[in-house]
């Protein structure tokens, strides 16, 4: 076997450098545990090496496994296992089951009406101590102690070799970010070289240990008072048969295949199993029947014989059953080569099996199970239980309460689940610790105190082009992540689907609710009305529903209905004080029912969406109605989601960035070059968590331009201002429209070949699209009109079945359309609708 070597900060070293290298290790550690290991990079490069290692590009990695005693096809099988772990979709949710989000070390509100904050916070130091016989388990617990955010130096023996080496080294290499290297040692050393082991026990906040009672004992003793020792012992594991399955051929050959796998060497290989019956002569029966599907089945799996000791140890349990047997206390059932062998034994009492193919069988009454195995409940793992479906629950149950942690159906005794209990606790959770924060008044209107951290941008390999609206529509979605769709703006023909996967929805609606509780929303005071439109496949209502649901605040949710008057009438009726939905409705609802709403003076805020105030609307609201508050509640799309919020300290367009889901880059108008200073921009995003659509580098479509400086809020994240739209989009009454559509269905529908030219107004709080023609080209102004409304589907919403928009027709002259004085090219869109308040 190949000597193996150290791995020092995710780099190999040299073992003779050990000891010089362990004497730097206490000032590097205390320098090292101030830096944070962001969740998402550690996931992004355990995907790239899962994706190597089933790709098979990382040969090493066999080798190195088949040193250590596996054959090619079971190092194959390892390898296979450990690429499906490392896929991110598996860490990902085993990060939520287990610590609750893929962000768990974000200290946040336990709930947004109270000011105490809690989050997880790693041990710090973890030391594994790795078992001799599984070359994989010390490794894969490294993973897990970096899911859990701490420093790990791994302890291995000789028998490991230099697979976890290789495997963590290779890890640290996917890391395109170079940040993991810190968190990651691994440090061949022999457990009778008690100095080293000391120095690292003195320098562990906990240690891990893999391995039977009295190495346990061994590392109790020794740690420093106050470190946590977390145990991982070894488990006996056992299979169970009621009456109804002891026939079924499926049961028996799941039995048979748990017996030659791994040569029984896993906690969850079954040692013993147990009938249900009382008859021993049933008893052999079986143990026949169950004999005569392993002389089938066992060939079939590649054998690792046992050493001197160990064999010996197979031969002196079963010469003894044998000679019991003589007086009818037992019996053996083997075949001619002694390959495996079934120890029949009438007494149920748990016993460990000798291993390397060598299943007890025992009788076992229902009634009997708690107080026969309830005795061993701290070795016991898992059971393999044949039955019938009416039996699962009443014998999974009485295995549970005899202290098993594992179920599984016969020949499932290996499968596992991303986020599956180990030895029934959380593994995270006991690499973790779970930490507290109460900041008084200085944490009013703050959901996380990660929001006063600065934000890391995540990293995109260099040439990443921008995403345009055509190539996010092209995106292939996996059909696994295909769950909810919204309808996107259509700004290109047909309207396109954005499609979201059920963790991206709660993701984001997650992050827009902290931003609506940033912006001045109160759950513990206000009465919300949720009036955002409805229906055709848009998001906002129920996005908005979602949102402060998630907030827990008191809620109405009534949706933008026509009726205005019931609306004025619930406001009054429900002691309603905030409001949230697009302008356009807000200012309609005022305008047809100021008197009433004015008599009731319960309006305090309003938060919108969609579109935005003109100051003269805001002042109007302000001193005709007593709103005290008038903010934006969210900027996003429906392609891309909630993007940004507003702070108190937010003015007209400006918001911070959502970094906990999104990342900003301004490009130039006319290239993709960064801008400069606060020069007016592309706004660029990209999606740090998104499973259906993925988004990196997507243009969405608005401008906007940095805001220099700290915010008085004290939040990290960026500022930037919105600027309007980009190119020929624009939104009015909801949906997107597109400048170039008008012109397509003119042409197409009606044969006009003339300038086209849109203006937009905003007139006693109603949208205005009015469409100028060439007043030559002889069309009617009604049959236009009726045209664009029937071909044009999202016209057709903001003006037909919304009535948020008007829509009128224009015929001038050729000169009067309007133009760029220096170019002489015709200004296409002419928004009038004034500066966002």
């Amino acid at each position: 076997m190949t000597a193996a070597p150290v791995l020092w900060r995710g780099e190999i070293r040299d073992a003779a450098k050990l000891p010089e290298l362990l004497a730097s290790l206490p000032a590097l550690l205390a320098d090292d545990l101030a830096l944070r290991l962001d969740p998402m990079v550690l996931l992004a490069a355990a995907d790239r090496l899962g994706a190597a290692i089933l790709a098979g590009t990382i040969p090493d990695l066999q080798q190195a496994l088949t040193e250590t005693g596996q054959s090619s096809a079971e190092a194959d099988q390892t390898l296979a296992t450990i690429g499906r772990f490392l896929a991110q979709e598996n860490l990902e949710q085993k990060l939520r089951r287990e610590l609750g989000s893929v962000d768990p070390f974000a200290i946040r509100r336990v709930t947004y009406t109270d000011p105490v904050f809690e989050g997880w916070a790693p041990l710090g130091v973890l030391v594994h101590l790795a078992p001799a016989n599984v070359p994989t388990v010390g490794p894969l617990s490294v993973i897990e102690g970096l899911l859990s955010g701490n420093i790990n130096l791994l302890k291995t023996s000789r028998k490991s070799g230099r697979f976890p080496q290789l495997l963590l080294q290779a890890l640290v290499d996917a890391d395109l970010t170079g940040s993991l290297a810190p968190f990651v040692y691994v440090l061949p050393l022999s457990s009778a070289e008690q100095g080293p082991l000391h120095a690292l026990f003195a320098l562990a906040d906990g240690i891990a240990v893999w391995g039977g009672e009295e190495t346990v004992d061994a590392v109790e003793q020794e740690a420093p008072r106050g470190t946590e020792v977390i145990v991982w012992g070894h488990r006996i594991s056992v299979s169970y048969l009621t009456a109804a399955a002891r026939e079924d051929p499926a049961v028996l050959r799941g039995v048979a295949e748990e017996v030659c796998i791994l040569e029984q060497q896993a906690c969850s290989s079954p040692q013993c199993l147990y009938l249900e019956t009382s008859d021993p002569v049933e008893l052999q029966a079986f143990a026949e029947r169950l004999g005569s599907v392993l002389a089938t089945v066992a060939p079939t799996f590649p054998r690792t014989l046992p050493d001197r000791a160990e064999a010996a140890e197979v031969t002196t349990v079963t010469e003894l059953v044998r000679l019991e047997g003589c007086l009818d206390r037992g019996a053996v059932v083997e075949p001619a080569d002694r390959s495996w062998r079934l120890l029949v034994d009438p007494e149920p009492g748990l016993r460990p099996s000798p291993l390397f193919r060598t299943l007890w069988i025992k009788p076992l009454t229902r009634d009997r199970i708690v107080g026969t195995l309830r005795p061993m409940r701290s070795y016991l793992q898992t059971v393999t239980l044949g039955c019938t479906r009416d039996e699962v629950a009443e014998v999974s149950s009485l295995l549970i309460a005899a202290g098993v942690d594992r179920v599984r159906q016969p020949g499932m005794a290996f499968s596992s689940y991303p986020g599956e209990p180990h030895d029934g606790v959380y593994a995270l959770q006991r690499y973790s610790r779970r930490v507290s924060v109460d900041p008084g008044s200085l944490g009013d209107g703050v959901a996380s105190l990660a929001e006063f951290v600065a934000p890391t941008a995540p990293f995109l390999p260099e040439g990443t082009p921008v995403m345009t609206k055509d190539d996010f529509h092209h995106v292939v979605v996996d059909p696994k992540t295909e769950h909810l769709s919204f309808k996107s703006g259509g700004s290109s023909g047909a309207p396109k689907l954005s499609v979201f996967s059920y963790q991206d929805y709660r993701d984001q609606m997650a992050a827009a609710a902290d931003g609506l509780f940033a912006a001045g929303l109160d759950p513990a005071t206000d009465r919300c009305i949720n009036l955002f439109n409805a229906g055709h496949l848009y998001g906002g209502f129920i996005s908005f529903f979602t949102i402060l649901e998630d907030l827990g605040a008191v809620q109405f949710p009534m949706t933008a209905v026509p009726e205005t008057r019931e609306v004025a009438e619930a406001i009054v009726k429900y002691r309603v004080n905030t409001l949230l939905g697009i302008p356009v409705y807000l200012n309609a609802l005022f305008e047809e029912h100021g008197d009433l709403l004015k008599e009731y003076g319960g309006v305090k805020k309003i938060f919108y969406g969609g579109e935005h105030f003109t100051a003269a609307q805001v002042a109007h609201l302000r001193e005709e109605f007593g709103i005290e508050m008038i903010r934006s509640a969210v900027y996003g799309s429906n392609d891309a989601g909630p993007l940004a919020f507003a702070c108190p300290h937010c003015e007209g367009g400006v918001h911070h960035l959502m970094t906990a889901n999104q990342w900003l880059e301004i490009l130039k108008l006319e290239s993709d070059e960064p801008v400069v200073g606060d020069e007016v921009g592309r706004l660029i995003l990209t999606s740090r968590q998104r499973h259906g659509q993925q988004i990196q580098r997507y243009e969405i479509g608005d401008t906007g331009r940095w805001v220099e400086g700290p915010c008085p809020c004290g939040r990290k994240s960026p500022r930037f201002e919105l600027m309007g739209r980009h190119g020929d989009v624009f939104r009015s009454g909801g949906p997107f429209l597109n400048y170039r559509k008008f012109v397509n269905l003119l042409t197409e529908h009606l044969a006009y070949a003339g300038e086209v030219q849109l203006i937009l107004d905003l007139k006693g709080g109603q949208e205005q699209v009015t469409v100028r023609i060439d007043a030559g080209s002889g069309l009617d102004a009604g049959t236009v009109r009726q045209m664009l409304i029937d071909q044009y589907p999202e016209l057709f919403l903001s003006v037909v079945e919304f009535k948020t928009t008007d829509l009128f027709i224009e015929q001038v002259a050729s000169s009067a359309f309007e133009r760029i004085p220096n170019s002489g090219k015709l200004k296409t869109i002419i928004d009038r609708r004034g500066v966002q308040a």
